[in-house]
C-alpha cells in the first residue's frame, strides 16, 4: 500500500512524466481497489490539511492577544510617561505658588470645632459671640440623603478684624467691586466626613457681633476661585442693629415726713420707685440717650436703666445713673441698697456689653461677610514695579510662561476693613487715604518680601524693593 501511496503523492504533487499521468488516471478508472485507495488518502490528507488550519488561527489568536496586551501595557506605559511629563512641566514648576499660597493661607488656625448630636435643635456660640441655631432636620448629605441620627461636627470660622482677614487671606472684593468688612464667617456642618447642606428652601438662624461703626451692612456669600481668592456675591440679607426692650427705674431716696414725725423729727428715709417703659433702642441710641453709663449690663433682650435719686434736704442732692440686668435690679431692690458697698460690689460685675445685629436666616453654608460696598469717588491709578522683575498680572497665570516664580501682594486700607489682593500691573486707589502694601514672592525658590506705606494725591509708581527672607519669617511680617 506504501508504494500506491507514494504514487499517489507524486500524481498530486505533479511530479510523474505526461505517460506516467496517463498511465496512473487509465489505472484509477480501471482498478477498483486502487480507486478506493486514492480516495481516502484524499480524505486523510483533508484532514490534515483542516488540523494545519487550526493550528494556524490557534497561532494567529494568539499572536493577536500577544500584541493587544502588549500595545495596552505600551499604551499604560505612555500613558505614565505622559503624565510623569506633565507632572514634571506643569505641576513642578506650580511649586514657588503652592508653596508660598500654603504659608500665606492660613485659614485653618481659625477653625472652632463642635461635636453635637443631630436628634434636636442646635443652638453654638463662637469665641467673638456669633450664635448660630439649627435645625438638623433641615440638614442632608450631598447626595440628598437625609440624617439618620448622625453626630455633626461643626466647623465655625470668625475674622472679625483686619488682621485676621489678613492672615487667613480673606479679601475683601466683589466681583472687581471693593467692600468694607465688618466681620468674615465661615460655617462648615459634616457628617461622616462628609460636608452637609441645606435642605432647598431652609435656612439656619446667626447672630453676628457688630465689629464695626458703619451702618447699613449687608450680607455677601463667598467662593473661592481656581487661584484661591475669595470673592463675594450680595445677597438680598440686610443686617439691622439689635435693639433692646429699656426700662428707666427711678429709684429715690427721700425723706418720710410721716415717719419722722412719728419718731419725734428724727430723719427717716424711704425708696420711691417710679418704672418708665422707654421701648425698643439699638445700642447707639442707649448710648445717645444715657452717655453717662460706661459699660452694660449682659442682659441680651432687656436693659434696665436705673436712677438713684437722694433727696436729703441737709445735704445736696445727687443722682447717679447704671445699667442692670433683669435679675440684678431684682436683686438690688429686695434688697433696698441696704449698704452703698453692696450696689458697688453688684457694679463691679457688669460687663460692658457686646454688640449684635439682630438675628438673621442664612440660605448657604460656606463663607459669609457682612460688607458695604466701599465709596470711592476720586480715583488715582497707582502702577508697580520691583527689582525682581516680577510680574504683577497673575490672575490668568500669563506671566509666568516658565513658572519659576510667584507672587502674592496685599493692598490694605489702614483707615477701613479692606484688604485686597494685587494681580495686576496697576491698580486705581483713593485719592489722599493711607494704605499699606505687603507683597511676597518666591524667585528660583527663594522667598523675598517688600512692605511700604503710601498716601498719594496723585498717580505714582510704586518701587517694591525685595528683600531675601526664611520661609518661617513670612507670616510675621503679616502683622499690622
Amino acid at each position: 500500500m506504501e508504494k500506491y501511496i507514494d504514487l499517489i503523492n507524486a500524481y498530486l504533487n505533479k511530479t510523474l512524466s505526461e505517460s506516467e499521468v496517463l498511465e496512473f488516471e487509465n489505472r484509477l478508472n480501471a482498478d477498483f481497489e486502487f480507486n478506493t485507495i486514492y480516495n481516502e488518502h484524499l480524505i486523510f490528507l483533508k484532514g490534515i490539511e483542516r488540523i494545519q488550519i487550526k493550528e494556524e488561527i490557534r497561532e494567529a489568536k494568539s499572536s493577536f492577544f500577544r500584541f493587544k496586551w502588549l500595545k495596552s501595557v505600551g499604551s499604560i506605559i505612555g500613558v505614565l510617561i505622559l503624565a510623569v511629563l506633565v507632572w514634571s512641566l506643569f505641576f513642578n514648576n506650580h511649586i514657588p505658588k503652592d508653596e508660598l499660597r500654603g504659608v500665606l493661607n492660613s485659614e485653618t488656625e481659625f477653625v472652632q470645632h463642635f461635636e453635637v448630636s443631630s436628634d434636636s435643635i442646635i443652638t453654638i456660640e463662637g469665641e467673638e459671640g456669633t450664635r448660630l441655631t439649627i435645625d438638623p432636620k433641615d440638614l442632608e448629605f450631598p447626595s440628598k440623603q437625609p440624617l439618620k441620627g448622625e453626630v455633626l461636627t461643626i466647623q465655625l470660622i470668625e475674622l472679625t478684624n483686619k488682621q485676621d482677614l489678613l492672615i487667613a487671606n480673606t479679601q475683601t472684593i466683589s466681583n472687581d467691586e471693593w467692600l468694607i468688612s465688618g466681620g468674615a464667617y465661615k460655617i462648615d456642618i459634616k457628617a461622616n466626613n462628609q460636608t452637609l447642606v441645606l435642605k432647598e428652601g431652609k435656612t439656619i438662624e446667626a447672630k453676628f457681633p457688630k465689629n464695626t461703626q458703619e451702618e447699613n451692612m449687608q450680607v455677601f456669600y463667598g467662593d473661592r476661585n481656581k487661584n484661591g481668592y475669595l470673592n463675594w456675591n450680595l445677597s438680598n440679607v440686610q443686617l439691622q442693629n439689635e435693639k433692646h426692650f429699656t426700662i428707666f427705674c427711678k429709684d429715690s431716696i427721700v425723706l418720710d415726713v410721716e415717719m419722722t414725725s412719728r419718731f419725734g423729727g428724727v430723719e427717716t428715709m424711704m425708696h420711691l420707685l417710679e418704672i418708665d417703659t422707654l421701648g425698643f433702642l439699638t445700642q447707639d441710641e442707649l448710648n445717645s440717650r444715657f452717655p453717662q453709663i460706661e459699660s452694660f449690663g449682659n442682659q441680651v433682650d432687656t436693659v434696665i436703666v436705673l436712677q438713684e435719686y437722694i433727696y436729703i434736704e441737709t445735704i445736696d442732692s445727687f443722682a447717679e445713673l447704671s445699667a442692670l440686668s433683669i435679675d440684678d435690679y431684682k436683686t438690688l431692690i429686695n434688697q433696698r441698697y441696704l449698704t452703698k458697698a453692696d450696689s458697688l460690689q453688684l457694679k463691679k460685675n457688669y460687663e460692658k456689653r457686646d454688640l449684635f445685629y439682630e438675628a438673621i436666616e442664612i440660605s448657604k453654608l460656606g463663607w459669609i461677610n457682612i460688607d458695604q460696598y466701599y465709596k470711592m469717588e476720586d480715583r488715582i491709578t497707582i502702577t508697580f514695579e520691583n527689582n525682581k522683575d516680577v510680574n504683577f498680572n497673575t490672575f490668568t497665570e500669563e506671566a509666568y510662561s516658565e513658572n519659576s516664580k510667584w507672587h502674592e501682594t496685599y493692598l490694605i486700607d489702614n483707615e477701613n476693613n479692606t484688604i485686597l489682593n494685587v494681580y495686576s500691573n496697576s491698580i486705581e486707589i483713593p485719592r489722599g487715604k493711607p494704605f499699606t502694601i505687603i507683597s511676597f514672592c518666591v524667585v528660583e525658590d527663594i522667598f523675598y518680601v517688600s512692605r511700604k506705606t503710601i498716601n498719594f494725591n496723585e498717580g505714582e509708581t510704586v518701587i517694591l524693593n525685595y528683600k531675601k527672607r526664611n520661609k518661617s519669617q513670612i507670616k510675621s511680617l503679616l502683622r499690622l
